[in-house]
């Protein structure tokens, strides 16, 4: 089971992981600092933190350490080869270019896809790769029609192990396996 963590916990992390190379005592700004302050740019676009573990957390709302770890470690490895192509590129922050933020994101939803979701979960795999290329959000009606009779049980499954949460009436497929399974917001 994954070591559960708030979101407070989460920037403590983040920040000691970061505290030789900036001062954190104001914990708000070393954040920005880090992340910059938004990583999709628009108003009713969260912050970037609020972004990270939107990003991060799957169907039950969990986001571990060593997700948001392998998330900085991917952004750190897509910056310096972002920089390295193009030494004119622009950092969003001080550590991170707004590309390498986003870059990360679909790597460490693959990686997670495959080396933990599937992995652990081999049998359920037929049903998470049904919504390979489609929408994030689904309803009754339409998962029924995928499956019949067996979709409230496929969807409690598929929920244990957090592929799905239920939103409403509808399911919803979290943000952290969109970006593998080539997932558009939306409903179907």
């Amino acid at each position: 089971a994954p070591i559960l963590w708030d979101d407070v916990k989460i920037k403590k992390f983040i920040l000691n992981r970061f505290k030789r190379y900036l001062d954190i005592t104001n914990e708000c700004s070393a954040i920005e600092n880090i992340l910059g302050k938004k990583i999709d740019p628009g108003k009713r676009q969260p912050d970037s933190f609020r972004w990270l573990l939107n990003h991060l957390k799957d169907g039950n709302q969990i986001y571990t350490p060593r997700d948001i770890l392998d998330y900085l470690d991917k952004a750190r490895q897509h910056t310096l080869t972002e920089l390295e192509n193009d030494p004119s590129a622009s950092l969003h922050s001080m550590f991170f270019t707004r590309n390498a933020l986003k870059k990360a994101w679909s790597t460490v939803s693959k990686g997670k896809y495959e080396t933990q979701l599937c992995a652990e979960n081999p049998e359920l795999k037929e049903y998470f790769e049904i919504f390979r290329d489609k929408k994030s959000e689904y309803t009754a009606l339409m998962l029924e029609s995928f499956w019949g009779d067996e979709y409230r049980d496929i969807c409690s499954r598929l929920s244990y192990v957090g592929f799905f949460n239920k939103y409403g009436e509808n399911w919803k497929i979290p943000f952290l396996y969109r970006p593998c399974l080539n997932i558009r917001q939306g409903k179907m």
